[in-house]
């Protein structure tokens, strides 16, 4: 990573840096002391997240259990990853009863996942690794039985969580989380008791396109998804709608949730939104031997294959690894040209006169390269809070540890978006945390202009 990701290139530098340096060594102090190796996973993604770069990733080799042959789960019994998960007494009556005393019990409750395999109880259970722990108290599955810790939360400051989540074979999942108190929610699993008083009263629909008219003067769309496989989809639905859309003063693009997948598949909205000219930013390249290497690899695998990336599908990746070829190693590179790109929409005239985009911190990557291209509309009103942070670089490439594990870095960085990566793109306007219902005090707010 500190000869080949551009991030680190970029703002790092030099891995002899006090405050890296420093950094590295406090991780690896953790390392040695965790003689079980059980958080090692968590230690390598924390020091991917000390790089700000939401593409980048380290996992381990799945191996799941088969649950259906008694062999293979009597091995798993015996395994030293079944044997070392910790297991506590717990009494389902004294947990409901310390829960119910709780005047403000913000994180700690009963939780389940919506398939109602595992339930929950997450109480305080300071140790070194954590403040809080998750226990089975009902388990759908044989691998989990009452007492497991299923998952373990450490406070890191008052707006983040570290998260300790061990998966269907116990093994270590880790994510950072953010913390909101006044409407705490852990991703999967849904709070089931003590009931919050502030919980929202939206219900977000999980259908990757949906429709609807909020009132006479307003159309609300959502999608969840921009996945290159909704291409069709989408596409007939957008023709479908347009009428119904052009009638309304007010239009609400709903991308809460949407994870991102191809920029195309908001581009038929583009006119609806757009004002004036859109600039892109500047793509550069990293160029490293490593780098070098992985595009080539790349570019020989889409060769070897016409009949599944298109008989000139290689030229992806070949002329940007020439261009890499021909200059100075470790050195950045513009992509395509050195000026900033520019398209020009054909605006819609007449209605919508307004446009507002709803989005949340889980809206990411081609979701906000929606985002970016709205901000250069006068039209638009962006709600909600600050988005995913997958803005700053691209072109991700992998390669086996020597453990075995699989790790993804970046090739290339955005001049002027990579700001915005980690943090997220701040709306316009931020919903208070006293409004359960974010469509709702959208309506109110386009009906204010």
């Amino acid at each position: 990573m500190e000869k080949n990701h551009p991030g680190f290139n970029s703002d790092i530098k030099d891995p002899n840096q006090s405050q890296y340096k420093a950094f590295v060594q406090s991780l690896e102090s953790k390392m040695q002391e965790d003689i079980s190796d059980k958080y090692c996973l968590a230690y390598l993604k924390q020091y991917l997240r000390y790089l700000k770069d939401h593409h980048i990733n380290i996992r381990a080799s799945f191996q799941p259990v088969k649950e259906d042959s008694l062999a293979d789960v009597e091995r798993f019994f015996k395994s030293l990853t079944y044997l070392s998960t910790e297991k506590k007494q717990l009494d389902s009556t004294t947990i409901v009863t310390y829960l119910q005393s709780l005047s403000n019990p913000t994180i700690e409750g009963i939780y389940k996942t919506p398939d109602n395999v595992y339930t929950i109880a997450l109480i305080k259970d300071q140790t070194n690794t954590r403040d809080y722990a998750g226990i089975i108290l009902a388990s759908a599955t044989k691998l989990w039985q009452p007492g497991h810790i299923k998952f373990e939360i450490k406070q890191v400051n008052d707006s983040t969580l570290d998260v300790f989540m061990f998966l269907r074979n116990h093994s270590l999942e880790y994510n950072q989380l953010s913390y909101n108190k006044q409407n705490f929610q852990i991703p999967g699993w849904i709070k089931i008791f003590p009931q919050s008083s502030n919980q929202s009263t939206e219900k977000l629909s999980t259908d990757i396109f949906s429709f609807s008219l909020l009132d006479s003067n307003t159309a609300y769309i959502s999608m969840r998804s921009f996945s290159g496989q909704y291409s069709t989809m989408l596409d007939s639905a957008y023709k479908a709608v347009m009428p119904e859309i052009q009638k309304r003063k007010y239009l609400i693009i709903d991308v809460r949730n949407n994870g991102g997948g191809s920029d195309g598949n908001y581009k038929a909205l583009m006119p609806f939104i757009a004002t004036g000219p859109v600039t892109h930013d500047v793509v550069d390249l990293y160029a490293t031997p490593d780098n070098i290497s992985a595009y080539q690899k790349m570019r020989d695998l889409y060769k070897s294959k016409p009949e599944v990336y298109g008989k000139n599908g290689f030229m992806s990746w070949q002329p940007h690894m020439e261009k890499m070829q021909k200059t100075q190693p470790f050195t950045f590179i513009p992509m395509m040209s050195d000026k900033p790109g520019v398209t020009r929409y054909k605006p819609h005239k007449g209605y919508p006169e307004r446009v507002a985009i709803i989005y949340n911190r889980n809206c990411a990557s081609a979701c906000e390269s929606l985002l970016f291209e709205a901000r250069f509309s006068d039209k638009v009103v962006t709600v909600g809070e600050n988005s995913g942070g997958y803005t700053g670089y691209g072109n991700v490439m992998d390669i086996t540890t020597p453990c075995g594990r699989t790790l993804s870095w970046t090739t290339t960085r955005y001049r002027n978006q990579r700001q915005f990566d980690f943090t997220g793109i701040p709306p316009k306007h931020y919903v208070p945390e006293s409004e359960s219902n974010w469509i709702e005090y959208t309506q109110k707010l386009l009906s204010s202009f």
